[in-house]
């Protein structure tokens, strides 16, 4: 968007033009909210928080007027938590549908979401019912939350509490079995309370009510555990970035510093046990090539060494940066027809150097790069937890 947005801005401000609102709606409308370019420019003009504060604030007089609602797939796309809860009551049909060709066809022309874009098949079980149904699972951690909000200091020495994320309840329950099976073993007790989707779908198809009431939801629900002793930890890295970045600036206030301040990846959650020696986990060895895909909100946290660290303790195993860039998904970016041939452009970059690479394994801990990356590349592509799962004993 960078060439598109400086040349609109010189013909306004250098040579006096007058430009429409629409060419500027047009542009916010292709930024997919990497953060890449807050990494990058030496000004920090923060172009993306600049984006997102747009669609925010969509119902406003400004440009992002004529940017909201006039696409049919962003409707759909700003409620995953919603579209995976229907689905999974109905999961073989829906999978059936996702299957077909002819029928993404029709949904294409329904919705706007394009063809060629095949989603994560849903679960007819989602993650937070396969944590109830454990003999240590959903009731026992909630009475000890009540427990320990009447008295904190019967609490454990280490307690968080596992904020899901939309696609590991409905997508992707190997990945939050995998993070709260490693927490355990660390010693460490796990929660997994309600929640709603972070707001970054939202945020993306510029909804900013409903991210709001998302945002605020989580603030409240997630401070008072933090009130409780609890920590809060993720396995997504936009969930993260969410939390930790974009509730204090959009929705600020001491609940979302609070939960801004007590807020982890999962890697980074270990990685501080690790430093500290009190990381319990008996390693077996896996004869593996790995090589990391470091996701675009991952980067803006800067913690990908942490993913790194970890993986390099388990013997046998090799691991390594992946030298590439943006995979193209952008969240739910590569599944809008209108922006289908930009993402894809951006793909083929990744998979022409996995390609040259061949390693056995790609970890991610963005779910859609995962996605992504092993759809279209066909080499086996996991969380990275669910390699640390595998090799612990």
């Amino acid at each position: 968007m960078f060439p598109d947005l400086f040349a609109l801005l010189q013909r306004e401000f250098g040579d006096g033009e007058k430009v429409s609102a629409d060419r500027y709606a047009d542009i916010v409308d292709a930024c997919w909210l990497c953060g890449r370019c807050q990494l990058r420019c030496p000004a920090d003009l923060g172009i993306s928080r600049q984006v997102m504060r747009m669609r925010l604030d969509a119902g406003r007089a400004t440009a992002a007027d004529s940017y909201r609602g006039r696409h049919a797939e962003d409707w759909m796309l700003a409620r995953p938590q919603e579209v995976g809860r229907i689905s999974a009551r109905v999961a073989p049909l829906a999978n059936a549908i996702l299957r077909s060709i002819p029928m993404r066809g029709l949904l294409e022309r329904l919705t706007g979401i394009d063809r060629r874009a095949e989603p994560p098949r849903v679960q007819p079980r989602s993650f937070r019912r396969w944590f109830s149904a454990r003999r240590s699972g959903g009731r026992l951690a909630r009475g000890i939350a009540k427990k320990d909000r009447r008295n904190p200091r019967t609490s454990h020495q280490r307690r968080v509490a596992y904020f899901i994320g939309c696609h590991v309840d409905y997508y992707g329950a190997s990945v939050g079995r995998a993070a709260v099976t490693v927490l355990e073993k660390c010693g460490v007790e796990v929660l997994c309370p309600d929640f709603r989707c972070c707001g970054m779908p939202q945020l993306a198809a510029a909804d900013g009510a409903r991210a709001g009431v998302n945002a605020r939801f989580n603030i409240e629900k997630f401070s008072r555990l933090i009130e409780s002793g609890y920590e809060i930890v993720t396995s997504c890295a936009t969930c993260t970035l969410a939390l930790t970045q974009h509730y204090p600036e959009f929705w600020p206030s001491v609940a979302s510093e609070a939960l801004a301040a007590h807020t982890w990846d999962v890697f980074s959650y270990l990685n501080s046990m690790c430093q500290r020696r009190q990381l319990p986990l008996d390693l077996r060895p896996l004869r593996r090539s790995v090589l990391y895909h470091y996701p675009c909100h991952a980067r803006s946290q800067r913690y990908g060494n942490n993913v790194i660290d970890l993986l390099r303790l388990i013997p046998q195993l090799t691991v390594d940066y992946a030298a590439m860039a943006c995979c193209g998904m952008g969240g739910t970016h590569g599944f809008k027809r209108r922006h289908y041939e930009q993402s894809q452009q951006q793909a083929r970059k990744t998979m022409q150097f996995l390609e040259e690479a061949q390693p056995d394994c790609v970890v991610s801990d963005c779910p859609m790069c995962v996605h992504r990356i092993g759809k279209e590349s066909g080499i086996q592509t996991v969380h990275p937890v669910e390699l640390l799962d595998e090799a612990s004993c």
